[in-house]
């Protein structure tokens, strides 16, 4: 959201309007900005939530002790 503001001889705030509208990420209850503004100034950086996809949940998870091995194994590292 962005207010117009005059700074005249008192400060007036206009009508709140909003910016931006869509999914971006939003980390409510974390600490931390979720956006910034670029260098120069003139656009902001924020971090769109990428589309839904309809999946159903999972009804299993694969947990890999020594994964580090594994990979090694895998891909015939040292």
């Amino acid at each position: 959201m962005a207010v117009p503001v005059q700074t005249t001889s008192t400060f007036t705030a206009g009508a709140p309007v909003k910016l931006f509208e869509g999914p971006y990420l939003s980390l409510r209850g974390l600490a931390g900005p979720v956006f910034d503004v670029a260098l120069d100034g003139q656009r902001f950086v924020m971090i769109k939530e990428a589309p839904r996809v309809d999946q159903p949940p999972a009804d299993s998870i694969a947990i890999v002790l020594n994964w580090r091995q594994e990979l090694k194994r895998r891909i015939g590292g040292k």
